[in-house]
C-alpha cells in the first residue's frame, strides 16, 4: 500500500542523508585537524 511505499522512501532518504551528513563531517574534522 501507499504506506509501505512512504515508508520505504522514507528509509532510503534517510539512509542518503546519513551517508551525506557523515562525508560532512570526516570533511570538518579533517579540516580541523589540519588547522
Amino acid at each position: 500500500g501507499f504506506g509501505s511505499l512512504f515508508k520505504f522512501l522514507a528509509k532510503k532518504v534517510a539512509k542518503t542523508v546519513a551517508k551525506q551528513a557523515a562525508k560532512q563531517g570526516a570533511k570538518y574534522i579533517a579540516n580541523k585537524q589540519t588547522e
